[in-house]
């Protein structure tokens, strides 16, 4: 009897222990959604990058940390008052967003992040790099729509739209 209990104790505390990261993780995620609309400014996002980051590091494989690391690159390109440094920060931000895609194929955040911040890159670029960017842009805010109607208060339809 003594030998079943204690199993059974053993095998909770393994259960407990092993489903910890995913908890944590997901704290740390609604953590890092909290605030981001509420926050206008560039070292908000800069502190909120680095926090991204850092968790990358324990979770190199997480598809929810990549579209956020996207998500934050793109508002810091939208705040940043340089070219150069918007044109990096969205280009990062498509390249996250890829990255997010690339682990879960049915990222509405990743399709939605890839083209917005890929639109805004071959917007810099001028009105004839746009050309090539319009089929994809396209197809990447419909599978947006398709999986996540309400992403972002409805900004695949939006940008659709546009």
């Amino acid at each position: 009897m003594a030998n079943q209990v204690t199993k059974l104790l053993l095998s909770i505390t393994i259960i407990f222990f092993a489903g910890l990261p995913r908890l944590s993780i997901a704290a740390d995620l609604e953590a890092l959604d909290k605030n981001y609309r509420s926050r206008n400014s560039f070292q908000y996002f800069e502190d909120l990058e680095k926090s991204i980051k850092t968790l990358l590091q324990n979770e190199p494989n997480s598809s929810e940390l990549y579209w956020r690391l996207a998500r934050t690159q793109f508002y810091m390109g939208n705040r940043s008052g340089f070219e150069n440094a918007q044109k990096r920060f969205y280009f990062t931000c498509q390249e996250n967003a890829e990255r997010a895609l690339a682990i879960s194929s049915n990222s509405a955040e990743g399709s939605y992040f890839n083209a917005i911040c890929a639109g805004k890159v071959s917007q810099m670029d001028g009105i004839w790099s746009s050309f090539t960017f319009i089929l994809n842009f396209k197809e990447q805010m419909e599978r947006a729509v398709q999986l996540d109607p309400n992403l972002e208060f409805g900004g695949p339809h939006r940008a659709l739209g546009k």
